[in-house]
């Protein structure tokens, strides 16, 4: 089951790992992905460096991981089709796998508890 924070990044368990991406809002709000410089393997994610930059037609934004961790995998598929950020932003494109006790868990939204937030904005 995914979850998201209120600013629209999702991660879903995926073993004992968690699988970190953007939503399809945010993604459309940037328009068509053009570039996407991932992390590297064994940084640190989360808190107040960004994970991952992402470059649009309207737009380029800084990602940040929902949870702190390690990065243990990223997309690589996302440096050769940045594109895929358009087409499948909540499933193929996942941005980055990290490993992660973070207690913080607990504030992220469910989806539907997500997309009701965000139709009420």
């Amino acid at each position: 089951m995914k979850m998201f924070t209120k600013s629209g990044e999702w991660l879903e368990k995926f073993g004992s790992h968690y699988r970190v991406g953007l939503s399809r809002e945010n993604v459309d709000a940037l328009g068509e992905i053009t570039f996407i410089e991932l992390p590297k393997i064994g940084a640190l994610a989360g808190g107040e460096s960004p994970s991952a930059v992402l470059e649009a037609v309207k737009a380029a934004t800084d990602f940040y991981s929902p949870i702190i961790g390690r990065i243990i995998s990223v997309n690589t598929l996302l440096s050769q089709t940045p594109g895929l950020m358009n087409s499948s932003p909540e499933d193929e494109a996942w941005i980055l796998e990290i490993a992660s006790e973070d207690e913080f868990l607990g504030t992220l939204l469910d989806e539907k508890a997500w997309r009701t937030w965000m139709t009420d904005l």
